[in-house]
């Protein structure tokens, strides 16, 4: 069976084994954005933070990404 591969934005590790475990009985393979690759969340929501981190982990790693951005309140 073909894995597929997402990558996750963020360096956070509890979000990554978040959705790595919801992601567990499907047929991917969850990998972490690159540790070099820190984007700086320059959107004024939430939703801008996230499409901003999606789209340089997916240009970088040529994979599907995920991301999101909860921000602290």
């Amino acid at each position: 069976m073909i894995r597929q591969i997402i990558t996750i934005a963020s360096n956070n590790p509890r979000k990554v084994a978040e959705i790595e475990l919801m992601l567990g009985p499907l047929p991917i393979e969850v990998k972490r954005q690159p540790k070099d690759l820190n984007i700086e969340e320059t959107g004024k929501t939430y939703l801008e933070n996230a499409l901003l981190k999606g789209i340089a982990a997916a240009n970088r790693t040529k994979t599907w990404t995920i991301a999101d951005d909860s921000g602290l309140e």
